[in-house]
């Protein structure tokens, strides 16, 4: 019985997380414009351009991840960051920001930040 319980409480918990953490990220359907900024005359790679499809398979199929983790335990390849903003049906604007090798984040306008990756990775104890 204390089995049973356990399983479902675990159950109930994975749910809530996994709830919380989709409810925070932009649904794509709510997207009314895209914008896409300039690419820099810096960038390595001038073909890395994000479209509003790339940006919607981005949003739908990254894991969200912790600043931390973001921060350290990935490589991305130095200034060809390709940014923008997109519009939702309420009016708030998102800033969107996609690095080549799966990285990304969404920056809400009360300062929230999340962190996007295309792949997990381990994370290392520090």
């Amino acid at each position: 019985m204390r089995i049973r319980i356990i399983t479902f409480l675990i159950f109930c918990l994975l749910f809530y997380v996994g709830c919380a953490e989709k409810s925070s990220l932009v649904e794509t359907e709510n997207i009314v414009e895209f914008k896409a900024n300039p690419i820099s005359k810096l960038a390595h790679f001038k073909d890395f351009k994000i479209g509003r499809e790339d940006l919607e398979d981005i949003i739908n199929t990254y894991h969200r991840i912790s600043e931390e983790h973001w921060r350290h335990g990935y490589h991305h390849v130095a200034m060809n960051d390709a940014t923008g903003i997109i519009i939702l049906k309420d009016g708030t604007e998102v800033k969107w920001m996609v690095r080549p090798g799966g990285l990304a984040t969404l920056t809400y306008p009360d300062g929230r930040i999340i962190f996007l990756a295309k792949e997990l990775t381990l994370q290392r104890e520090r």
